[in-house]
């Protein structure tokens, strides 16, 4: 990916993510970044 677009894929990111997190300052919010079954990962080493 170049660089210029991976800043802009970061900032959009960021924009959406940012109003929801600064609306439960100031609690540590955690964002998901893979939102699968949790039967998904059973056999794999950690699951």
């Amino acid at each position: 990916m170049k660089q210029g677009n991976q800043q802009q894929y970061i900032k959009i990111l960021m924009d959406g993510i940012r109003p929801i997190a600064e609306g439960f300052n100031p609690k540590t919010v955690w964002v998901r970044t893979l939102d699968a079954r949790t039967d998904e990962f059973r056999n794999l080493e950690g699951g």
